[in-house]
């Protein structure tokens, strides 16, 4: 009896062992199925994708910063220059190089920043961008951004005709003091100006310059001409297949601004990209024109001085922009030809 008593001790004795360990077995057999699952769960990371905008009221023409924020698993690839051609009614001036930055949870984030503008009064907005993306198995998902509604006012102040043309201030007379003789002054003024009259004949005797027959030249090629033949030149230095996209777009800067000072008489070397942005309408270039050469300089300025390096296919459109600045300035005939006839 006694021998029976201990059996069923031992026995019970394992069996609460065995209880004991079985979480720990079931944990061992899981564990090689948790390591199956990770990959997949990272495949399966979410993909997310935003848009902000440094302001939403603006002037016309004034900058706008939009910075595209894309979050996506660390073996993915996104194109990002498909955004590019995705803002609508907005001018897009610059484009920044993108930041890739490794999050703490194993996903990746790409920011870029856009530089846009509106040339149109009212309400304009940002368009909700999207960009493909394929994940490691190889599907593709669709980012998108929700828009951003912006409002572009008028340079010129309500109440404000730019029609009207206002009358001229009245002159400012100023008193003499002393009660000086205003006929002693006007007749020494009339003095002194007989006297640098006298002077100026004399020197123009002396300083006459003796006739000099020069030889029959070709008539100088026309701004445009001379404007076309740098670009063709720039062209074939094949300097994008060198890789030296700083000194290509230096080249284009330099033909422009040398065109716009032929064709307009005005100084566009001695101005800043900004400056020149602001006064060429003021010095007679068309405003389509303006806006195309205010795009390229930008650019060019861009990659000559800010490090950035914009894509081959990038480089062709800004020569082929260049091309553009040049026709836009090309004078009708009608004109060409009574410039010749007033010239006659």
């Amino acid at each position: 009896m006694r021998g029976k008593r201990q059996k069923a001790r031992g026995k019970s004795g394992l069996l609460d062992v065995a209880g004991r360990l079985r979480p720990f077995a079931l944990a061992l057999l899981l564990l090689p199925l948790a390591f199956c699952l990770l990959p997949s769960a990272a495949a399966q990371a979410p993909v997310e994708m935003g848009a902000t905008a440094d302001r939403d009221s603006v002037t016309v023409g004034d900058r706008i910063k939009v910075t595209v924020t894309l979050t996506l698993p660390a073996d993915a690839q996104a194109n990002l220059q498909e955004l590019e051609t995705q803002f609508g009614d907005l001018d897009l001036l610059l484009v920044g190089l993108p930041q890739d930055t490794l999050l703490a949870d194993g996903r990746r984030q790409v920011t870029a920043v856009y530089e846009v503008a509106a040339f149109d009064v009212g309400a304009a907005q940002v368009p909700a961008l999207s960009v493909p993306v394929r994940l490691a198995d190889g599907t593709l998902q669709q980012a998108s951004s929700n828009p951003l509604p912006i409002a572009v006012r008028s340079v010129i102040p309500d109440g404000e005709n730019p029609t009207e043309v206002k009358d001229l201030k009245p002159q400012v007379s100023f008193p003499l003091a002393g009660g000086v003789n205003t006929r002693t002054v006007a007749l020494i003024v009339a003095a002194v100006a007989l006297a640098l009259a006298l002077l100026a004949f004399i020197l123009r005797r002396l300083l006459r310059p003796r006739a000099v027959v020069l030889p029959l030249t070709a008539p100088p090629a026309s701004p445009e001409a001379a404007a076309r033949a740098e670009l063709d030149r720039i062209a074939g230095l094949g300097l994008l297949e060198k890789g030296e996209v700083k000194q290509f777009h230096g080249l284009l800067a330099a033909c422009i601004r040398r065109y716009l000072t032929a064709r307009h008489h005005f100084p566009a070397f001695a101005m800043t990209t900004t400056e020149l942005r602001r006064r060429m309408e003021d010095f007679g270039v068309g405003r389509w024109q303006a806006r195309l050469v205010a795009g390229l300089l930008t650019e060019t300025d861009a990659a000559s001085f800010a490090q950035y390096v914009p894509a081959r296919a990038r480089c062709e459109q800004n020569l082929e922009m260049a091309y553009q600045i040049v026709e836009a300035g090309e004078p009708i005939p009608e004109q060409t030809a009574q410039a010749a006839q007033a010239t006659a």
